[in-house]
């Protein structure tokens, strides 16, 4: 391709001894985000370094963007930091609904995270209809979805706490199975 660029310059930066102090400092489940965040720093300076008007990542952007948020909501949703968490999932979700649209699994996915963090908040209704969604949007998929086990059993769980509709609980509680 370089016959049709008007010119590129190609910057390598060793990233092995940052993946190493990241793999011993950092929980498994928030590596990825810390990697991406290092990534994009390193560009961020780079970028400014030669004056760069954009930072092309090669990401497909409205996907992209609702996993970074929904990891991030998911980092903060640990730290019991819920109002953060909260607000990032939010937006993940309004990512996915306009990236995949509102009945896709990965949409039914992000409804099980905003799910947990109003868990987390003690609101129970909203819970119980972040679930509710959720399960709804799995039913009209055929197959096990990535989180449908977890979205049923979650919501059976609410239901029995909240001292909800019990036969309901039940079901979703078999059908998980």
């Amino acid at each position: 391709l370089a016959p049709y660029q008007l010119g590129a310059h190609l910057m390598l930066i060793p990233f092995g001894e940052l993946q190493r102090q990241v793999t011993v400092s950092v929980p498994g489940p928030l590596r990825v985000v810390v990697y991406r965040r290092l990534m994009l720093r390193i560009a961020a300076a780079l970028a400014k370094k030669v004056h760069a008007r954009a930072l092309v990542t090669g990401d497909a952007v409205g996907q992209v963007a609702s996993q970074t948020l929904d990891n991030l909501a998911v980092v903060h949703t640990k730290l019991r930091d819920y109002d953060l968490a909260l607000e990032l999932q939010t937006k993940a979700l309004a990512a996915w609904e306009r990236s995949v649209g509102r009945e896709h699994p990965s949409t039914a996915m992000s409804l099980t995270f905003l799910g947990k963090i109003h868990f987390g908040r003690g609101q129970d209704e909203e819970t119980k209809q972040a679930y509710e969604r959720a399960v709804a949007i799995f039913d009209r998929h055929e197959g096990m979805q990535d989180g449908e086990l977890h979205a049923r059993f979650f919501l059976a769980q609410m239901l029995l706490l909240t001292g909800g509709d019990r036969e309901r609980a039940l079901e979703l509680a078999r059908s998980a199975r």
